[in-house]
């Protein structure tokens, strides 16, 4: 029976588990490099498995493999990573757009009316909301 083909979801959970090794030393950096170009261009399933031959688990599931973590490894491997990009609320992001912006709207208006010219917070008003948005949620 023959492989069937690799997704690209496949390849790029074998790049992971790959860098996971790399991290652990295991590889050094020219050897990474080397097997992580075999497992973008791997096609099949046999492809990966010369890649993953000489490491201990965890390999990638496409080979059989478990990413569970191996008793006594020293790694965690069900760990949270590093990389996940951590986001706010949405309600806490326009929270603190709606008070930043509201700060600056006001401090605006404060200032120039508190420097008599009233007819500057008319014609800057609007431009002053417009930079007050965006730089709050620049900010978030």
């Amino acid at each position: 029976m023959t492989d069937l083909r690799l997704s690209d979801a496949e390849r790029a959970e074998a790049a992971q588990v790959l860098a996971d090794h790399h991290v652990a030393g295991r590889l050094d950096v020219e050897e990474h490099e080397e097997r992580l170009a075999r497992v973008w261009a791997a096609r099949y399933a046999a492809d990966l498995r010369p890649v993953f031959d000489d490491l201990p688990a965890p390999h990638p599931v496409a080979i059989g493999g478990s990413l569970e973590r191996r008793a006594g490894d020293g790694v965690d491997w069900n760990a949270p990573r590093h990389d996940v990009v951590r986001r706010r609320p949405p309600g806490q992001v326009a929270r603190r757009t709606w008070t930043v912006g509201l700060g600056v709207v006001l401090l605006t208006v404060f200032g120039l009316t508190a420097v008599g010219e009233v007819g500057a917070v008319l014609v800057l008003l609007p431009l002053a909301v417009v930079f007050a948005f965006l730089f709050a949620r620049r900010m978030s």
